[in-house]
């Protein structure tokens, strides 16, 4: 792929020919240097009008990801998947169902399981164990609001 500098003494090449003029009519070096910039200037402009493009191309698809997250009747969310399962994200169900907000629970990594009704307690722990040898992904418990219901 040719730079910018090639480029640009390529057009000066171009246009002294269609110009009919001779190599000492101009000075090639300016010619170059002032299209050169020209032709940089352009690909900055492009380079910009592509990063807004693809911001707004992002913003748009995590706008319509929150709305199709935040629908769910569940709390969705993601944890990291070693050691201490460290919360990564949380719908905003989480304030519907569990009375919290979804920064209080990122920033308590124990919180559900603090909520978690004492009657649940023993058989989630066991799925968790075994949740990476079995097919089954999800379970069912009950949650104490922050409010005690």
């Amino acid at each position: 792929m040719a730079s910018i500098r090639e480029r640009a003494q390529r057009v000066t090449e171009t246009i002294l020919r269609e110009l009919r003029a001779n190599q000492g009519d101009a000075d090639l070096e300016a010619v170059s240097t002032i299209i050169e910039q020209a032709l940089a200037e352009a690909a900055q402009n492009q380079e910009r009008k592509d990063l807004k493009r693809i911001a707004d191309v992002q913003a748009s698809a995590h706008a319509h990801l929150s709305r199709l997250l935040n629908a769910s009747p569940a709390v969705i969310y993601c944890r990291v998947a070693t050691g201490d399962y460290e919360p990564t994200f949380v719908s905003e169900s989480v304030m519907r169902l569990f009375g919290c907000t979804p920064r209080e629970y990122l920033e308590n990594p124990y919180l559900w399981r603090d909520r978690v009704h004492p009657d649940d307690v023993a058989r989630i722990n066991a799925w968790v164990e075994a949740m990476f040898e079995s097919d089954q992904r999800a379970i069912l418990y009950c949650i104490r609001r922050e409010d005690g219901r």
